[in-house]
């Protein structure tokens, strides 16, 4: 291959790399509605939502649960559907009691983690 080729070839390739770097660094955000707070979704703050998901839900939303709620997975809904079941706490589970025993930010961490695996979590809104 000759030196003038090479040249182009390792420019193509560093601005794939660069253009790569540069997409997964991207900072994700949601607007809570119900506190009025701009979530940023860290690695870190999904991995808690994600855990605290487990902890408190995955119980009862798994398939073939015994209580008949529906199964729950990330990518069941849309960022602003997740986030409108969060604000408005119109589903069964937190109308019956079983947020109660969660903190306001362990309820937020796990939009946080069900937001960041929606549908269309690539098309993030932001807080502005």
């Amino acid at each position: 291959m000759r030196s003038g080729k090479k040249g182009v070839m390792l420019l193509a390739v560093a601005g794939m790399i660069f253009g790569l770097a540069a997409a997964s660094s991207a900072v994700v955000t949601r607007l809570d509605e119900r506190t009025g707070t701009c979530r940023t979704l860290t690695p870190t703050v999904v991995r808690q939502g994600y855990l605290l998901f487990q902890e408190n839900c995955k119980s009862c939303h798994s398939l073939d649960n015994a209580q008949g709620a529906p199964q729950l997975f990330a990518e069941k809904k849309s960022m602003r559907a997740w986030n409108r079941v969060f604000a408005q706490r119109s589903v069964d589970c937190a109308r019956d009691g079983a947020w109660a025993g969660l903190q306001e930010e362990e309820v937020q961490l796990i939009n946080d983690y069900l937001v960041s695996g929606a549908w269309n979590a690539d098309y993030a809104g932001s807080c502005g």
